[in-house]
């Protein structure tokens, strides 16, 4: 592989954060709060545990195997290759798909907000949606430094926003009446909770 499509730390780290504060958090968050309520935070937490153990796990594996097949190398090793190890491969790849299609269709559903090209919304959506993912296809297609060196400049952007919002929701906090809406009385139960935080946990997949 020529240096030119070799991916830096710096890189993976960028394509990693993009990919967790991205069309992930903006497309989940919403429904992750219908489901846990006042418990959202605690499927937060619940959801960051299961990632960290999972990019411990991915660590770990892709220093045993440094191979560029990644998850589908490390179920042939552990598996061996036949029909449970293809059945598992193939329903990654099909998970993949869906989750790049929430993507997608949580970047369609802003868009037409924000720049309007029919007077139809849901044309919009559909442009914006078929748009995205064939600029996402070209752009890896023509070099994977290109995706890195793009998140780098975007994650800057999306960290300062965030932050912003994380300022001035804590500062809405203070005195406020809807501080109780976190207490335990208005947690969901303890499956709508886990549930929460696997809905969360594709946003965390991204890294």
């Amino acid at each position: 592989m020529s240096t030119s499509n070799q991916v830096t730390l710096k890189d993976a780290i960028s394509i990693g954060i993009g990919g967790m504060v991205g069309g992930g958090i903006f497309a989940v968050l919403g429904l992750a709060v219908s489901l846990a309520q006042g418990g959202t935070p605690l499927a937060f937490l619940f959801a960051g545990g299961i990632a960290l153990l999972t990019s411990y796990s991915y660590v770990k594996l892709s220093m045993t195997f440094p191979d560029r097949g990644g998850t589908v190398k490390f179920i042939n090793q552990g598996f061996g290759k036949g029909t449970f190890s293809g059945g598992i491969n193939n329903l990654l790849w099909v998970s993949y798909i869906i989750m790049l299609s929430l993507y997608a269709s949580a970047f369609g559903s802003y868009a037409p907000n924000l720049w309007g090209l029919t007077k139809d919304t849901v044309i919009d959506s559909h442009i914006y949606q078929s748009a995205v993912v064939i600029l996402a296809t070209f752009i890896n297609y023509y070099s994977i430094r290109v995706v890195g060196k793009i998140e780098s400049y975007a994650v800057i952007i999306k960290l300062l926003i965030l932050l912003g919002f994380v300022a001035i929701g804590a500062y809405g906090l203070f005195g406020n009446d809807h501080i109780t809406q976190l207490a335990i009385s208005s947690w969901e139960s303890p499956l709508s909770l886990v549930t929460g935080g696997m809905v969360i946990f594709v946003a965390y997949e991204g890294f």
